[in-house]
């Protein structure tokens, strides 16, 4: 619907701008829709080993004092001697330690694919001039140009009065006399059954339809009222179909006024009556039909 829709805009805008334009049918779509689900589930043991060595230094620092008295024979020569101890003592040690975490996790998901292809063959429409005359006569939808069409009247005729004699035509049909014939009542109705039947009336021949005629000229390109243009996009509450940006930064769009008329125009685009097949075959049951009543009747 989208796609008819756009054509159907585009077309209009290329013609408004006096450019050729070309109808498509869509004569076989082909959908396929493909979905896919994907699940996963994922599970495992993991270990993690923490090693941790702290070593430690302590020294620690010692002073001593200590005294000598030595006594001799003789108490005026008596020496007192002293001295002072000095240790350092330094202590090494190493803190260790181990830790060991054992983790089981436990995954799992889905996962969604959606996948949408159409095929769609379209054929150009190029013998059948009604569908041109609907673009165009939507185009030409409430232009009013300022030449006016004089139409002469039958009675005047490149300036000159023309009198016109009704004419008759000789009135034709199958005049068949029968001849009665002589004798006695029996001999009559021996006669009468005799002759011939008598062959069936002609039929008139039918007259042929006159030609369609199909508008195919915009009035006023400058006119054009049923398809809008404007360098900046309209409001949403004014568009029927719409807006699209063209190749010359225009916005066209078709105004909600003309709805019966666009309407119109899809119509004549797409409901155009049925296929020459479907039509030869109504018209050979008609005929198989016709013939058969026939031999009946005789």
């Amino acid at each position: 619907m989208d796609y008819t829709q756009d054509q159907i805009l585009d077309n209009l805008i290329r013609a408004s701008n006096g450019l050729p334009i070309v109808h498509f049918d869509l004569s076989n779509i082909t959908g396929q829709v493909t979905s896919k689900f994907t699940p996963t589930v994922g599970g495992g043991r993991n270990v993690t080993d923490v090693r941790t060595r702290t070593p430690t230094h302590n020294t620690v620092i010692t002073n001593q004092t200590t005294g000598t008295t030595s006594t001799t024979t003789n108490p005026v020569n008596q020496t007192v001697m002293s001295g002072a101890m000095h240790t350092v003592a330094s202590t090494v040690s190493v803190v260790s330690g181990l830790v060991e975490t054992v983790a089981t996790p436990f995954n799992w998901g889905v996962g969604e694919e959606r996948d949408n292809g159409i095929s769609i063959q379209a054929d150009p429409v190029i013998a059948d001039p009604d569908v041109y005359a609907a673009y165009i006569k939507f185009l030409n939808t409430d232009v009013i140009t300022g030449e006016s069409e004089i139409i002469p009247s039958p009675e005047t005729r490149n300036g000159n009065k023309v009198t016109e004699v009704p004419t008759t035509q000789p009135t034709t049909g199958n005049t068949n006399t029968v001849m009665e014939p002589a004798g006695t009542a029996e001999e009559k109705a021996q006669s009468l059954t005799a002759l011939p039947p008598l062959p069936p009336a002609a039929k008139p021949k039918p007259t042929p339809p006159k030609p369609h005629k199909v508008d195919l000229v915009i009035k006023s390109f400058s006119s054009i009222k049923s398809l809008r243009k404007s360098p900046t996009a309209p409001a949403p509450a004014d568009v029927l179909v719409g807006p699209k940006r063209w190749k010359d930064g225009m916005y066209y769009w078709v105004p909600k006024q003309y709805q019966k008329q666009f309407f119109a125009l899809c119509m004549a685009t797409v409901a155009r009556g049925a296929t020459s097949g479907s039509t030869d075959a109504v018209k050979a049951v008609k005929e198989n039909t016709a013939t058969i009543r026939r031999r009946q009747l005789q």
